[in-house]
């Protein structure tokens, strides 16, 4: 059984264990079924054919608990997303960006393992960076550019630090994250 205060229920897509208030999961479950749909209606072909498990959707009471269940772990091809209640942002909370990029990594990696683990570097890190501020309106998601990145990339335009787009599909790892602009050029 579930430890005193959880619950368990499916909903949507989802398992949801959840150590939070009902309200919430309803909202961080909503958000996350409109990510989860945009991914099979944009990348379905990839890996065509494939089943993707349901996920598991773990939402603590807080941010220490969320970190105990995390701690010691990489969760790679793991199809558990662990978060809590965060009430400091809403929907644009840095929790609903972590549930974005698992949700991306979780469907990928059991969608097509091969394709995924071979995405160059300026792929891997420009999905991440879209989906990750991506927000549900409804059923559909809206995608917004993070004012932080925007404005680091203002900066790499006055300085003409902007890498070209020929070298930055073309780097390895090292050069890649060796600038700490590129993730946010991909």
């Amino acid at each position: 059984g579930l430890p005193d205060g959880w619950t368990a229920k499916e909903m949507g897509p989802f398992l949801v264990l959840n150590h939070s208030d009902a309200k919430y999961a309803k909202a961080l479950v909503s958000h996350a079924s409109a990510v989860w749909k945009w991914l099979h209606e944009n990348f379905d072909y990839v890996g065509e054919g494939e089943y993707v498990r349901k996920p598991i959707i773990r939402i603590c009471k807080d941010a220490d608990e969320r970190r105990a269940f995390s701690s010691g772990t990489a969760w790679g091809p793991s199809i558990e997303i662990v978060t809590h209640k965060d009430t400091s942002g809403g929907s644009m909370s840095w929790e609903f960006e972590r549930v974005n990029k698992r949700l991306l990594g979780i469907w990928f990696r059991h969608h097509a393992r091969d394709t995924y683990s071979a995405f160059p570097h300026w792929l891997d890190s420009g999905l991440d960076q879209v989906i990750g501020t991506a927000r549900a309106k409804g059923s559909r998601l809206e995608f917004q550019a993070d004012q932080w990145e925007l404005e680091g990339l203002r900066e790499a335009v006055r300085n003409d630090k902007v890498t070209p787009l020929e070298d930055l599909v073309k780097m390895g790892t090292q050069d890649f994250y060796g600038q700490r602009t590129r993730s946010k050029e991909a």
